[in-house]
């Protein structure tokens, strides 16, 4: 049985490796296309120095 503290560790890491999988898809599977184009833009700003 495992310990409490394991066990939210473990829903912890599961949840943590969806959000990076999340996070890091391809473009062409985006259902977001507003929130990449953000993204995009903020990582433009982000080269130039501004940072929103």
């Amino acid at each position: 049985m495992l310990s409490p503290s394991s066990f939210s560790f473990l829903v912890f890491s599961i949840i943590w490796l969806s959000y990076q999988a999340l996070s890091h898809r391809p473009s062409s599977l985006s259902v977001d296309p507003y929130f990449d184009a953000y993204k995009e833009k903020k990582k433009e700003n982000e080269e130039d120095g501004i940072w929103f």
